[in-house]
């Protein structure tokens, strides 16, 4: 078998694997391509650069094999054909690795490994061609981004994107970040756990590697108060819509009133539990990334996140209250990061002395009181109490005594010994 017909069973051949000779054919095949591809007497040729598209395109679509063993070959054979023609046929792989990242043709596990790919080749990119390149790169990431319900797809890209954003987003404008930064602000309420974590990350390495660092952390602080204010009003809405069917006729209806931006933290009591967990994830994430970018910078500039950490802290406290164990794990590890790394800091914004003391209040009610908390839950309590101990003792003792004592207090008087 010669490299052009494998590729051409490759190329047509079903991508449900029956019987053991299904699977020897399509193994010889790739096993061909692997070996002819490199050879010098093909790359010599005139038309080798179209026998290499058709190559990485058919090793692309066999990643999407029913079998393991066919895909898994077919990783390992892309894998050495861009190792060894990267060099000198880069232009053609890249076209092609980009024409799967798009999903023309390809899905699943191929457009997936087609994102790590071209991830890979993102540095070679020539900056003369990354000007006209970059419009359709957002557009295609967009595109990636609204496709909510495919959750290793979103899981891929936060995990490739990193030399993406680097190489070729780092001095976008802003105005066409824009729609990026909508949809993964979208994907921010997913109820899918991964695709909330997706999303979190992918603004997370976003802030980090693009030039304008403060301007993107208010645009994309701005979006979560929006998103927490939505979720919140909808649910008010609903309620003010049931009360009002509830009354009876010829009644007039009661006035609407709904959250503004001045009062977000009253407005978590209603929000989705899925928006308030990727919004305290998103909060934490990019306190993370401030606080490793700041200290690098050449000259003093103020932390973006200092406005708003007023704010983040109290949102945080009330989402304490919540019902949902997520919830409460999600606040609390902000929490954990604001004690840890921005006291200090929210100390010339607010009082310290209150919040320390409201913190432990309900750090003491959520340990020792009636209601059932998880375990997580109550590693993340002690945490946060003995991170905040390092600046008020005090309050910290005067809290977990009495409720320590009590505990170790004997419920009943020991029996007296038999005569």
């Amino acid at each position: 078998m010669d490299v052009l017909k494998a590729l051409e069973h490759l190329e047509t051949v079903s991508l449900k694997t029956e019987g053991e000779q299904d699977r020897a054919v399509k193994l010889k095949a790739i096993k061909v391509v692997d070996e002819q591809l490199a050879l010098p007497v093909l790359r010599n040729s005139t038309e080798f650069h179209k026998v290499l598209s058709f190559a990485v395109h058919a090793l692309l679509r066999m990643l999407q094999d029913s079998d393991m063993n066919v895909w898994s070959l077919s990783e390992q054979a892309l894998v050495k054909v861009t190792k060894v023609l990267n060099k000198s046929y880069h232009e053609w792989i890249v076209y092609e690795v980009w024409k799967g990242m798009k999903g023309i043709k390809l899905e699943g596990r191929s457009r997936r490994f087609a994102i790590e790919l071209f991830s890979l080749q993102a540095h070679r990119i020539q900056p003369a061609k990354a000007e006209q390149f970059r419009t359709s790169l957002l557009k295609t990431l967009v595109n990636i981004c609204s496709e909510h319900a495919d959750q290793l797809l979103q899981e891929a890209l936060s995990k490739f994107i990193e030399p993406i954003l680097q190489y070729q987003l780092c001095s976008a404008p802003l105005s066409e970040m824009a729609m990026l930064l909508d949809e993964l602000t979208s994907n921010i309420s997913s109820p899918h756990g991964r695709v909330r974590r997706s999303a979190a990350q992918c603004l997370n390495l976003l802030v980090r590697h693009h030039r304008q660092h403060s301007e993107l952390v208010r645009a994309t602080m701005e979006r979560m108060y929006h998103l927490t204010l939505m979720s919140a009003n909808r649910t008010k809405q609903q309620k003010d819509q049931a009360a009002a069917n509830a009354q009876p006729a010829g009644q007039p209806p009661a006035p609407v009133t709904l959250f503004s931006p001045d009062n977000l933290v009253s407005a978590a009591t209603l929000a989705s539990t899925y928006v308030l967990q990727g919004v305290l994830h998103c909060f934490r994430q990019l306190l993370r990334v401030t606080q490793e970018f700041v200290p690098r910078e050449k000259y003093s500039i103020a932390d973006p996140m200092l406005p708003y950490l007023v704010t983040v802290s109290d949102l945080a406290m009330e989402c304490l209250k919540h019902d949902d164990n997520n919830v409460i794990v999600a606040a609390l590890e902000l929490l954990q990061e604001i004690v840890k790394a921005y006291w200090v800091q929210l100390g010339y914004l607010s009082p310290l002395e209150p919040r320390a003391d409201e913190l432990l209040s309900r750090s003491e009610a959520m340990l020792f009181g009636s209601r059932k908390v998880s375990v997580s839950v109550q590693v993340l309590l002690a945490s946060v109490s003995c991170q905040l101990a390092l600046h008020f003792p005090a309050p910290l003792t005067a809290h977990i005594h009495p409720p320590i004592n009590g505990f170790l207090a004997p419920s009943t008087p020991p029996h007296p010994l038999p005569s």
